[in-house]
């Protein structure tokens, strides 16, 4: 709502703007939102308006749904005998997935970082492996059940979440006294004034590393759908390395 794209989007709803108000005091503290339990599924409503030919505005009613990242991990697995898989939250986080009009997948930058640090043998490639198994049996499970709905023409968008890491890193292995591994990225302790050009250069190869890393993943993405977007994500800095990656998940997000 402070971007680029204000002036098109207004918060639907006094519970979007509660919920939204919170965690936004949260990530202002360098506090972690934490994760989504099942009474906290919830779905953020605002709303489009967008001119139509510079003139009359259309409008669009969009809806985000937040369900636990637990729901995922089932539908991806394809572990339809979870205990939980017949509960009224998985149902209905199944028939959002099976309608959604737009596909947002997420890797998690910290958990591929920490595999490439650890120092065991193949911990990279065995993580790579096991997210690219991951979203490719997702991918399968919704063509199988949208075989009349045209999968291929929904838009798909790749987002590295928590790609702050690299950065803390960064400064962490250039002063050995600042912050552990284990705070470096929940706790916001580095200094944004240092994040200069020659840092964002640094981070950048970095994150193009991991891009190619995920090569055969993309590419499979872009396979099964018409376009595919991926985005270097920034929760807590807006380095300029990161500073378009709200705009691009906003506009992904939106009939903009």
């Amino acid at each position: 709502m402070s971007g680029a794209f204000a002036k098109y989007i207004s918060v639907s709803g006094s519970e979007t703007i509660d919920r939204l108000s919170a965690y936004l005091n949260l990530l202002g503290s360098g506090l972690e939102v934490g994760p989504t339990a099942d009474n906290d599924v919830f779905a953020y409503r605002y709303l489009v308006s967008k001119p139509f030919l510079g003139i009359v505005p259309r409008k669009y009613d969009v809806e985000v749904a937040d369900f636990p990242g637990e729901y995922t991990e089932d539908f991806s697995d394809g572990n339809s005998s979870n205990s939980y898989a017949t509960g009224i939250f998985r149902k209905q986080f199944y028939s959002w997935v099976v309608r959604a009009d737009r596909l947002l997948f997420t890797i998690d930058s910290a958990a591929y970082l920490e595999s490439t640090i650890r120092g065991e043998s193949g911990a990279r490639d065995n993580h790579i492996n096991k997210i690219e198994i991951q979203i490719k049996n997702a991918v399968l499970i919704l063509k199988q059940e949208l075989l009349d709905e045209k999968l291929y023409l929904r838009p798909s968008l790749l987002v590295f979440a928590k790609c702050d890491c690299f950065l803390a890193n960064y400064l962490y292995e250039s002063n050995p006294n600042g912050p552990l591994v284990e705070t470096r990225y929940r706790n916001k302790e580095f200094d944004q004034a240092i994040v200069d050009i020659k840092t964002n250069e640094m981070v950048s190869t970095q994150l193009e590393r991991m891009r190619q890393d995920f090569g055969s993943l993309i590419l499979f993405l872009e396979n099964n759908f018409k376009v595919t977007k991926t985005v270097f994500h920034s929760s807590y800095c807006q380095a300029g390395v990161f500073s378009d990656s709200n705009r691009a998940i906003v506009s992904f997000l939106s009939p903009l």
